[in-house]
């Protein structure tokens, strides 16, 4: 009896506040949700910058040119051909014979571009037109003259409408992570002659 007399002097007190007060208040995490997200953005930011070159030269590679066109060296644009997609793919190689000379592309958004007209031999028999698209801000000025052998290893793109079926651009040292070392050949002539990390 004597604890539960005790108990219920003790309770009013309790809901009155009394209990809450000498205890002591916690303190609110002002500074833990503004400056946590800042100190990882800057964190992150300055560990791209310094890590993200030294990454994007160790995942590009320099890929040899092949020493003969064969239709084996367009087997790979054959595949994104027959795939149909749309969507661009990294590290893809063509070769075949200037059908006409290379023609100036009007300058756009990404400067201008020259474009080397190809007709390509695949393993299945069949001969594709295929463009070759060079970027002269990127790659120098490529030109080539009708009949020229052409090499280009790049990332292969479908062209929504036109003559080509194919086409191959960004033939120039990478510039993103996906992408190999890219490059051009015209007549034995090789454009960036090389790619330095």
């Amino acid at each position: 009896m004597a604890l539960f007399a005790a108990f219920v002097r003790w309770f009013p007190k309790m809901r009155r506040g009394g209990l809450a007060r000498r205890l002591p208040r916690p303190r609110l995490p002002v500074f833990g949700p503004i400056f946590g997200p800042v100190f990882g953005l800057v964190f992150g930011l300055l560990l791209g910058g310094l890590l993200g070159p030294a990454l994007l030269a160790l995942a590009a590679r320099n890929v040899p040119v092949p020493s003969s066109c064969t239709p084996a060296v367009n087997a790979r644009l054959g595949q994104v051909i027959a795939g149909g997609s749309r969507r661009e793919v990294d590290n893809v190689m063509v070769c075949g014979v200037a059908i006409s000379p290379s023609r100036r592309q009007r300058a756009g958004e990404h400067g201008a571009h020259e474009v080397l007209p190809l007709m390509v031999k695949f393993p299945d028999g069949n001969t594709h037109l295929v463009e070759v698209v060079t970027n002269d801000d990127l790659d120098g000025v490529v030109t080539a003259p009708r009949g020229a052998a052409v090499f280009a290893y790049g990332q292969a793109f479908l062209p929504e409408r036109g003559p080509f079926t194919a086409g191959i651009h960004d033939v120039h040292c990478s510039t993103h992570r996906t992408a190999d070392n890219g490059w051009v050949v015209v007549n034995g002539s090789k454009s960036p002659v090389s790619c330095h990390p």
